[in-house]
């Protein structure tokens, strides 16, 4: 079959496998043909693309204006991206970035007064230390106190 051939059909699930196989016909030709696609593909009307470094540059902007709250106010600025995938962008590649910075010992200590006060409740840790990430707080605590266990080797 082309390249450039259409493809319409029914969806049809294979419930055990998870799969989704679709009966297609090509428009020019009379064959008919199976094609293989996972269930994701179906729903996908859109293709990812990649980020680009004016649209970093512009996200980065709109953050500092305006806040990192209200993701689909920012949609308007991003053809074809969604509050949830800007939010999503923003948390993986701006924020992580900032909060992969060395720990201080005032760092620890403040996380470990924060645990105390507040228990494994990360994201209430996260928003009193600065800029730092639930997660890296939660493996960084984890860390710590892997560290002031004493060592028990069994004979």
């Amino acid at each position: 079959m082309s390249s450039s051939a259409s493809w319409s059909g029914c969806v049809k699930r294979d419930q055990r496998m998870e799969l989704s196989f679709v009966l297609c016909e090509e428009v020019n030709r009379d064959k008919t043909a199976f094609k293989l696609v996972t269930a994701k593909s179906v729903r996908r009307s859109v293709e990812k693309r990649r980020w680009t470094p004016d649209e970093n540059e512009l996200l980065q902007r709109l953050v500092e204006q305006y806040g990192a709250s209200r993701w689909n106010r920012f949609e308007q600025h991003f053809a074809g991206r969604k509050g949830i995938n800007i939010r999503a962008h923003w948390k993986h590649h701006f924020e992580s970035a900032e909060s992969k910075r060395p720990f201080t010992a005032a760092d620890d200590a403040k996380l470990l007064a924060a645990y105390t006060l507040y228990g494994p409740q990360w994201s209430r840790i996260a928003k009193s230390m600065d800029r730092r990430i639930d997660n890296d707080l939660k493996n960084r605590f984890q860390m710590l106190k892997r560290r002031s266990e004493p060592d028990t080797v069994s004979s």
